[in-house]
């Protein structure tokens, strides 16, 4: 499988005990050549694989190590630079080798009369052909699943070859004699040729089905889920009543801090006649 340029980086630095200002130092003067920007941080990102070099600074680090731009890609080439070789040659056939390395761990083969053709041919363990694909597109498809970090032989080859490999786990097997053949469904000792369209149209009917059931559970699992917190509200309200804190019928039972307190003639001083007359009449006002 295809090594990554923060290791191909780190091998380099641990062959030739360099440190990473060491390689900023040997990469200046090519950035000034090609007016590129690479400082600490770039070159620290890309040690540490957080970030991967794009296609000029990756030149610019190739040329500071002397070391095949191919290689510190990742894929399996040689270390060593070779200025007189077709990099892209060279990236297109290490590409292929991971390719095929990737299919053969699926129980696949890729195939093609000449290597040098543009089209190739991917074959089952049953040597019959599954699908064919142009080299640009094989390409693109790989260095996509190359972004996002998964490569497989089935996300490799597309949905319709997963599809043909769910139907064969139920005893149908879908396969080509070429790609300008329509595709034939084998079951049990019977084989009938399917019409492209007629493919098609049981994919989508088996699609659609697929997604009402999982729709359906995913609705149920929810339906579930709200039952479980209604459930859980209930039982707290339950609790809080049982306290006599939630139904309000302590407050109900004991409302003597409603009712207002008397008044009571004050004992601290002697109370004159005058005095409660000045009061009383203060009131009835």
């Amino acid at each position: 499988m295809k090594a990554t340029t923060a290791d191909r980086l780190n091998q380099v630095m641990k062959r030739y005990e360099l440190r990473q200002v060491d390689i900023l130092k040997r990469a200046e003067p090519y950035c000034k050549q090609y007016g590129i920007k690479m400082g600490r941080n770039d070159l620290s990102q890309y040690v540490s694989g957080k970030v991967s070099p794009g296609q000029e600074k990756l030149t610019v680090l190739a040329l500071a190590l002397g070391v095949s731009e191919t290689w510190l890609m990742g894929y399996d080439v040689p270390m060593e630079r070779n200025d007189y070789e077709d990099p892209e040659l060279l990236k297109r056939d290490a590409i292929f080798e991971d390719i095929e390395d990737i299919l053969k761990s699926g129980g696949y083969t890729l195939f093609c009369d000449n290597y040098d053709d543009d089209y190739f041919l991917i074959k089952n363990s049953h040597n019959q052909t599954v699908i064919g694909f142009y080299d640009y597109d094989l390409i693109a498809r790989y260095n996509t699943l190359q972004k996002k970090g998964k490569i497989t032989a089935d996300l490799l080859l597309s949905s319709e070859t997963t599809f043909f490999k769910y139907l064969e786990s139920l005893g149908y097997c879908v396969s080509r004699d070429d790609t300008e053949h329509e595709p034939t469904i084998r079951f049990g000792n019977s084989t009938v040729r399917l019409g492209s369209d007629t493919l098609d149209s049981l994919k989508d009917r088996i699609d659609t089905y697929a997604r009402a059931i999982i729709d359906s559970e995913l609705l149920t699992l929810q339906e579930n889920e709200i039952k479980q917190e209604r459930l859980v509200k209930e039982r707290l309200v339950k609790h809080l009543q049982s306290k006599n804190i939630y139904s309000g019928s302590q407050f109900e039972k004991d409302r003597s801090y409603l009712m207002p307190q008397a008044a009571h003639e004050r004992t601290d001083i002697k109370v004159t006649e005058e005095m409660r007359k000045h009061d009383d009449a203060f009131f009835d006002e």
